[in-house]
């Protein structure tokens, strides 16, 4: 069978098609000789798991994992442990099959790089760099500081948007019921009145009518939508084009590069704390973590290949602020970069958080106006029949 194999030639990240009779054969073959894996993916096979309900719970298992290495045990007891108490048929094959990996010979990250889908690149390259120290305990307990600061970031935005989010939802919902339902009911009851009607309360009770006509079409065609977006925004790439139009904003657009930046400076801090080389560690991130700024990493790359400083080399690339581009430099005369990455990861995540603070205040009240203007307009345009009426009978 084929597989698309990412590996690390000469302090470079390449992608590389070859076949295989199986993952484990992998290593074996001439055309990567002298050549690191980081991750394969057999041809024909997603990375993304769409049954939420089967999907392997990475980070529970290493969690217990750490807790079992910290207890004394080793790697494969700790992974039999971990097998024998476990109930879902998922996680007891990948487990069952991370145990064979190691049994057959291969390291723990070379397990772990055989389920791309359920364990990421910044995991991998952390346990193997760990591993010619026999730190196997410290990486990981780094890789779990590394999500829950990650998973942090991402609890606090979906808290602070899930309120507007379900008063846009509830708000939709009312137009659609009245619009839907009961516009074209008054629609039929004022469609014999002959006198005169404000010119918005005609345009109301002609749609209406639409809308009465082609009811079962138009029920459809929302259905459809509402499944298409749902069935979007279960993905990264339909979440890319949910939030596009949103992005032609220039205040969202530079927010969501701060978040992305963010995410690159922490993933940096986590490779650079396990020991591994700062060029190495920006091809890792390239096509992962950080995907839109893969063109930007790789000149960064070529410019500390030239000579150029890491401080210099962001900054001309626009992936540093001027806070960040002054950390970097100082990092550099430190020589503890790692820190400064993390330091700058805070940084963006706290003035993230201010923004994000700032914009519900703002953004929650207009939105509730909107919503009140909107489904009162309905309301207000509907009955102005009723007042026409009650006025000509006086």
């Amino acid at each position: 069978m084929w597989f698309k194999v990412r590996v690390v030639d000469n302090g470079q990240i390449t992608d590389q098609r070859v076949q295989a009779a199986d993952a484990s054969a992998l290593a074996n073959l001439p055309e990567l000789s002298g050549k690191v894996i980081v991750s394969f993916t057999p041809e024909g096979k997603s990375r993304l798991s769409w049954s939420w309900g089967d999907r392997f719970p990475a980070v529970s298992f290493l969690q217990e994992l750490a807790s079992l290495l910290r207890a004394g045990l080793g790697l494969v007891e700790s992974l039999q442990v971990l097998l024998r108490k476990e109930q879902r048929e998922t996680s007891q094959r990948v487990l069952s099959q991370l145990l064979d990996a190691i049994r057959a010979g291969h390291t723990f990250s070379a397990a772990l790089a055989q389920h791309p889908a359920m364990f990421d690149d910044v995991l991998v390259a952390t346990i193997r760099a760990s591993e010619t120290s026999g730190n196997l305990l410290p990486a990981t307990e780094r890789y779990l500081q590394y999500r829950r600061e990650m998973d942090q970031v991402k609890r606090k935005l979906m808290s602070t948007l899930l309120y507007p989010i379900t008063l846009s939802i509830v708000g939709m919902a009312v137009m659609v019921f009245l619009l839907m339902y009961v516009v074209p009911r008054f629609s039929l009851i004022f469609e014999d009145i002959r006198r005169d009607l404000p010119l918005f309360s005609r345009l109301l009770m002609h749609l209406g009518g639409w809308i009465n006509t082609y009811q079962r079409s138009l029920l459809i065609a929302l259905a459809l939508l509402v499944s298409a977006m749902t069935f979007m925004a279960a993905t990264p790439q339909g979440r890319r084009w949910l939030l596009a139009p949103l992005l032609l904003i220039p205040a969202f657009a530079r927010r969501q590069r701060y978040f992305a930046l963010s995410r690159l400076y922490r993933s940096l801090a986590l490779l650079l704390g396990s020991g591994i080389a700062l060029l190495q560690s920006l091809n890792m991130v390239r096509g992962g973590v950080a995907a839109r700024f893969d063109r930007q990493l790789a000149a960064c790359a070529v410019k500390l290949q030239e000579g150029y400083g890491i401080a210099h080399s962001f900054n001309e690339q626009g992936l540093a602020t001027e806070v960040a581009a002054s950390l970097l430099a100082i990092g550099e005369q430190s020589g503890d970069l790692s820190a400064c990455f993390h330091r700058i990861a805070d940084f963006h995540d706290e003035d993230n958080e201010r923004w994000l603070e700032r914009f519900s205040r703002l953004f929650e009240p207009l939105l509730m106006l909107g919503i009140g203007i909107g489904v009162g307009g309905v309301v207000v345009l509907m009955y102005m029949p009723i007042f026409e009426l009650a006025s000509a009978l006086q």
